[in-house]
């Protein structure tokens, strides 16, 4: 495994994240004011998370209901013994989410949970931090439809979309709470035709039953791969989560209007250089009804209104309190994206968050509203960004004089840029020289038809462009002969594009991560873990190709 790094510039990107991952952005201003990529910053970080503690939820009772979710998922004894840890003052978490998306999801989710490991490894090795690495499953997010499909690749390399249909409902539940539909069986059948196979991974695949919750299938695969690294899953819709969380919901609706002011005059600051990533609305939290599914509470003039509370009542923040104590109901709370990064920080004694553009984006947001809950803000660094090139994939490649990036074009533009290369640009030049000469020759005796009327002046004119329309006729079909003569440089190019860029999006977006590894083996985690290992931070602000 060879892993080559590729700029960020050359792949495009918006300008906050460009100058985050360039360290050239105020990290002051909307952030920690620490430079997350300078070591010293992480000492740092882990003195302030010390010495704050005046918010925080309580660690024992936070340890506690960690526990009891992961072991009921499943969890090693390395993952049980990460979590006993947590009672102690001195030891720090680092974070990155994501949603449970269909088998896994996508591989951008294992990126970000092999960063995880790999710098919580050099925290304990190199800095001396006792780091716990935490994935944060979004399973309060309520719209199936985002993570029941997923693309795998067949042996042929070719695209194979799997998905299911989504829940004929009116009522949205979280996906904490969705059970797997029967259709999982065909799906599942489907997955093995299309190559995934092996005992190993097709272990994980057995996690995905008729019947079972969604969430306990997404978690415990990945409890299951990473059992020997002391991975730490966090759900939050279930009761002891909820129980620990209540004192930061009191907090927030007692504080809200400053809360919503905070982030939109940051939104506003933010604007003047670059642009909100996420809309600041009125209400930072949503609540979950039996009957009505997750709706988002509504918040103006310092009232809250709802159909959740019955007919058109509107409470202040004082009858909301007592509303959610007389009907038992501070379960059923759950924040919005701006709020959920404050929750985290409220339950864990976090160092630092890992995300992609987005979410680096939208915690420049919040860095007030942290500040009003007095919470420490947590360093944000970018994830894992890669590109998996397999060996036949890398050979195709070698042979072909583009960039990582040129086959992000789209697939006739690709075709039509090697064609220019080869003999055909030579053609190309010479259709083109035949289109100049026409139109000189027209130009050059406008004498020959000065003595006519204007219909004649109109009719050397349409001639001419006449003759150029039959030039470019011609250039397509010297194209279309070009390309039915090159096929097998075709094929091959078309074949490099959707291994690196299926669907037209990089293959980390959209590639399920478990049909690589049926390709490739489990193998290729614990060598990848191994690669980034000595220094994972140097590989995190551009995007890399592991080159198998």
């Amino acid at each position: 495994m060879q892993l080559h790094s590729v700029s960020y510039e050359e792949l495009g990107g918006s300008k906050l994240f460009l100058d985050y991952v360039g360290q050239r952005i105020d990290f002051k201003d909307y952030y920690s004011g620490l430079n997350p990529f300078v070591m010293s910053s992480w000492g740092a970080q882990s003195n302030r998370l010390k010495q704050s503690g005046i918010f925080k939820a309580n660690p024992n009772e936070v340890s506690d209901a960690i526990f009891k979710i992961n072991k009921d998922f499943g969890a090693s004894a390395e993952t049980l013994d990460s979590i006993s840890q947590l009672r102690n003052k001195n030891t720090f978490t680092i974070v990155a989410g994501q949603q449970a998306g269909l088998l896994g999801g996508p591989l951008f989710t294992l990126n970000k949970i092999v960063t995880l490991i790999s710098v919580s490894r050099y925290c304990r090795e190199k800095l001396g931090l006792k780091v716990i690495p935490v994935f944060w499953v979004a399973d309060e997010d309520h719209d199936f439809d985002e993570v029941s499909f997923t693309t795998l690749i067949n042996p042929y390399k070719e695209l194979i979309r799997v998905e299911l249909d989504s829940p004929n409902e009116k009522i949205k539940p979280p996906m904490g709470s969705v059970i797997i539909p029967e259709q999982i069986k065909n799906l599942i059948s489907a997955c093995k035709k299309a190559g995934i196979e092996g005992c190993e991974v097709c272990g994980l695949l057995d996690f995905w039953k008729a019947g079972e919750k969604w969430i306990n299938a997404f978690c415990g695969m990945l409890l299951h791969l990473f059992k020997d690294d002391g991975l730490v899953v966090l759900t939050t819709v279930n009761e002891e989560m909820k129980l620990c969380s209540r004192p930061f919901f009191e907090q927030v609706i007692r504080n809200h209007s400053t809360l919503v002011g905070k982030i939109k005059d940051q939104s506003q600051k933010l604007d003047q250089i670059y642009h909100q990533q996420a809309y600041t609305g009125d209400s930072l939290l949503f609540y979950s009804d039996d009957n009505l599914g997750r709706v988002k509470l509504e918040f103006e003039d310092g009232n809250w209104s709802s159909p959740v509370f019955g007919g058109n009542r509107v409470l202040d923040n004082n009858e909301f309190i007592n509303f959610l104590d007389e009907h038992n109901a501070w379960h059923k709370l759950s924040p919005n994206v701006f709020l959920r990064p404050m929750l985290q920080q409220f339950l864990l004694p976090n160092l630092a968050y890992f995300g992609g553009a987005a979410e680096i984006a939208y915690h420049a947001q919040i860095k007030s509203a942290f500040q009003k809950l007095k919470l420490v803000f947590p360093l944000i660094l970018p994830r894992l960004s890669a590109t998996v090139v397999e060996e036949s994939i890398g050979h195709k490649m070698d042979n072909f004089s583009f960039s990582f990036s040129d086959y992000a074009k789209q697939e006739s533009l690709l075709h039509k840029s090697w064609l220019q290369n080869r003999s055909f640009g030579q053609k190309l030049e010479g259709l083109a020289q035949i289109e100049e000469d026409i139109l000189k020759a027209f130009e050059s005796r406008p004498e020959l038809f000065e003595d006519y009327d204007e219909s004649v002046k109109i009719s050397v004119a349409s001639t001419s462009k006449r003759m150029l329309n039959e030039v470019d006729s011609l250039r397509k079909k010297v194209f279309r002969a070009e390309k039915k003569k090159e096929t097998v440089g075709i094929e091959r190019l078309s074949v490099i594009q959707r291994m690196l860029f299926p669907e037209q999006q990089l293959q980390e977006r959209s590639l399920a991560w478990i049909s690589l590894l049926s390709r490739n083996g489990l193998s290729m985690i614990q060598n990848l873990e191994k690669e980034i290992g000595d220094d994972p931070f140097q590989y995190l602000s551009s995007h890399q190709l592991i080159r198998l």
